[in-house]
């Protein structure tokens, strides 16, 4: 089955994220990409745990781009995650940032949901 244009664009996407996140990591660790040298307690970590999660980005970019299996999981438990943020963010007073948030994560579920998205990444039906 050929890849579907929604999740080739989520699989861009990934990719994008995860090439920030490994630039926020570089960035934090030293390498003076854009502006002065951080530093401080903690900036170490943080760069380390950056780079981390650009690969894992950048790994999920290519499982949605091959129709892994696990990628489609993988979105929806980001999805959800995603929806609780969104509904936290929204009773802390902000509704319009917090209908925002939730809007994106919603939509994606729903794809990810689809009959023919299913069948793309051979999930079966419940």
């Amino acid at each position: 089955m050929s890849r579907p244009l929604g999740i080739t664009i989520l699989s861009v996407l990934a990719g994008v994220a995860g090439f920030m996140q490994l630039l926020v990591g570089l960035d934090l660790l030293g390498a003076v990409l854009f502006g002065p040298a951080h530093s401080g307690s903690n900036v170490s970590l943080a760069g380390w745990s950056s780079i981390i999660m650009g690969l894992i980005w950048l790994s999920v970019s290519g499982a949605l781009w091959s129709l892994k299996p696990w990628a489609w999981m993988f979105g929806i438990i980001i999805s959800i995650f995603a929806l609780i943020d969104g509904i936290l963010v929204a009773l802390t007073g902000s509704l319009g940032s917090g209908f925002g948030i939730i809007l994106f994560p919603l939509i994606v579920l729903f794809y990810l949901n689809s009959t023919h998205i299913k069948a793309a990444f051979m999930v079966s039906e419940a």
